[in-house]
């Protein structure tokens, strides 16, 4: 007796699997010895252990394997059937769609011819009808009807010949085939129903609206679809020697047509009933639906499908029980053709780690000559071990030596590479500040401010910001070296040096040494206003400290400054603003030192007078603190 459902087969081999899993684990904690009550598993030889083993791992997969492919076996079929039906649904759902689609293509035609002509007689309205007939013999009636619903002419299907209808004493003026048409125009499909007038045959109404040549709404042309002529999508082919049961229902689930015996015309069905998903469903089931919403059922019973599955699964697992015999058989014996090699050399193996170089590892007589390279490979293995011993412990004692002098010159290596490291980065420092420091005035020399300059006016140029530059230089410097001495020159020169490097702080700002005693202030981000007021603070600094000069007018030191500012453009560089700053120095020059000159737009300009409140007779007495002359 076959199932009639396809076998779980993946359930059946994870079943298999787990009990292999659980023997399988059950030998290892017997061979373990923890659990006492499970002693009768192990204590075999391995002889034994293989063969069982062996036997079980080839048994269980083939029992799996076999289960497995008939299943499989029996979802292809199953779906290779159920493909073939739903083609026969939908091919059978596609012929439905075609004849409703023919036959409404038919009434609105003969709707439009009628009206085209204008002749709404009975005998051309006869003519016309009786020709559309012979054309579209599934009609079993066709008639046409006035605007009351009063049939004017009708023909009926009489073996095969369309014949008119004398007795006409009908009205169809209540029917949906009548009213929906005249309401609303188009063709009209109904519902299944049951014929009263020209027959009592369920049957399906094509119907369009009839107007006359201006439009006026005349009546209607109708035919009645025989639902006998159904019959002829029923299929004629079978599946695994079943014939396809179907069962096509109407949008209220009304038999339409059927091929089983106890079906209905018009009955209802449920559709439960027809759930393929249902269990203990011993049938394949599958549908579809056409344009009017009717349903196609076709099935076949599931037991033909699977009957050949079994019968190839019964004959692959006779197979496999077969080909796991053979294996049994294989499995003893070449277990015992390698136990007992084993066991000697077992033996040999614990003589190499009790006794040493002295333990005999001869091969046994009689033995496979792979336990014979076993030994052999054993014994030279021996030989090499104690030579690398040997050798591995001269390394050691040497290695000792080598990693002792290694490290001690490596620390001496560290020690010098740290020293020389640290003169580098002192003797690389001096040579930064030697090379960018003035070494009189500690302020920048002319190359440090060469770069300053070229970096603000870029800064500014990208910022479209003002740099502006003041130039200052001593008044009367050769008459204090003259008078002096060039030692107290350098003294005044580093004196003013600092008092102007407290006069800028900002990180773009600099001021440098310039040449002799000059000296230039870089003010970045610095309008003319600002850069005026610098200098004017800067000129009173030099001038509070009361250096005493006694070639100068004043009877101290003074500076004179030129200032001059710009937003640089591109394509631009700083030499025409550094021309305009000394322009505007030689200006304050001009106009009597110890001012400010400050060219704007090429004009030259000063910054107010002198301070009116220092003369020379209010210079305090300050000595210079060398006093020799050249």
């Amino acid at each position: 007796m076959l199932p009639e459902l396809p076998v779980p087969g993946p359930e059946v081999a994870l079943a298999l699997f787990l009990l292999l899993a659980i023997y399988a684990g059950a030998l290892h904690a017997a061979n373990s010895g923890r659990f006492p009550g499970l002693a009768w598993l192990g204590g075999r030889t391995i002889g034994r252990d293989l063969a069982i083993g062996l036997g079980v791992l080839a048994t269980a997969p083939a029992i799996a394997l076999a289960v497995v492919l008939a299943s499989h076996s029996a979802g292809q079929r199953e779906d290779r059937a159920a493909e073939l039906l739903q083609e026969t649904a939908n091919t059978i759902s596609t012929g439905l769609d075609e004849l409703f689609d023919k036959h409404m293509n038919g009434i609105a035609s003969l709707a439009n011819t009628i009206q085209r002509s204008g002749r709404m007689d009975v005998a051309s309205l006869t003519d016309a009808i009786v020709s559309h007939h012979e054309l579209y013999p599934d009609y079993l009636t066709m008639l046409a009807a006035n605007t009351f619903g009063d049939i004017v002419t009708a023909t009926t299907m009489v073996q095969g010949r369309p014949l008119r209808i004398s007795s006409l004493n009908h009205n169809i003026s209540d029917r949906p085939y009548f009213v929906t048409p005249m309401r609303e125009g188009g063709v009209f499909v109904s519902d299944v129903f049951q014929g009263r007038g020209l027959g009592q045959d369920p049957i399906i109404a094509v119907s369009a609206r009839v107007s006359t040549i201006d439009g006026t709404p005349w009546g209607i042309v109708e035919g009645s679809l025989n639902l006998q002529r159904l019959s002829r999508f029923h299929p004629a082919t079978t599946m695994f020697g079943q014939d396809i049961e179907l069962l096509i229902l109407d949008q209220r689930d009304r038999v339409i047509s059927s091929t089983r015996a106890d079906s209905r015309i018009l009955e209802t069905v449920s559709l439960p009933l027809l759930n393929a998903d249902a269990e203990k469903n011993d049938r394949l089931y599958t549908h579809a639906v056409s344009g009017l919403g009717w349903q196609v059922h076709a099935s076949i019973p599931r037991a033909p499908v699977h009957a050949e599955v079994w019968v190839d699964a019964r004959a692959t697992l006779l197979w496999l029980l077969s080909a796991v015999a053979i294996a049994i058989m294989l499995s003893t014996a070449i277990a015992r053709r390698v136990t007992r090699p084993l066991t000697a050399l077992k033996t040999a193996v614990r003589a190499l780690d009790l006794e040493g170089a002295d333990a005999d590892l001869a091969a046994p007589p009689g033995a496979p000559e792979e336990i014979r390279q076993v030994y052999e490979h054993l014994s030279s293995m021996s030989n090499r071990m104690q030579n690398s011993h040997r050798q591995l412990t001269a390394a050691v004692e040497a290695g000792k030596h080598y990693r002792q002098q290694l490290e001690t010159t490596l620390a001496r290596r560290e020690t010098e590479i740290r020293s020389r490291t640290n003169e580098l980065e002192h003797t690389n420092r001096n040579l930064r500040t030697l090379s960018n420091v003035d070494q009189l005035t500690g302020l920048a020399n002319r190359r440090r401010f060469t770069e300053a300059i070229d970096q603000a006016w870029r800064h500014c140029m990208r910022e479209q910001s003002p740099v502006s530059l003041v130039l200052l230089d001593i008044d009367h410097f050769k008459a204090f070296n003259d008078t002096y001495g060039h030692q107290n020159g350098d003294y005044c020169l580093a004196r003013v040096g600092g008092a102007l490097s407290a006069c800028v702080w900002r990180p773009l700002d600099l001021v440098a040494r310039y040449g002799g005693e000059e000296f230039v202030m870089v003010l970045a981000n610095t309008e003319l206003d600002n850069a005026l007021s610098i200098a004017g603070r800067t000129r009173r600094v030099i001038e509070d400290m009361r250096l005493p000069h006694a070639g100068a007018p004043d009877g101290f030191v003074t500076l004179s400054l030129g200032v001059a500012s710009t937003v640089p453009q591109r394509g631009s560089d700083y030499q025409l603003l550094l021309q305009e700053a000394d322009r505007a120095l030689y200006f304050a020059k001009e106009k009597g030192r110890n001012r400010v000159g400050w060219a704007d737009q090429g004009e030259l300009r000063l910054m107010g007078d002198k301070n009116p409140g220092h003369n020379a007779d209010q210079i305090i007495e300050f000595r210079l603190p060398v006093t020799d002359t050249d």
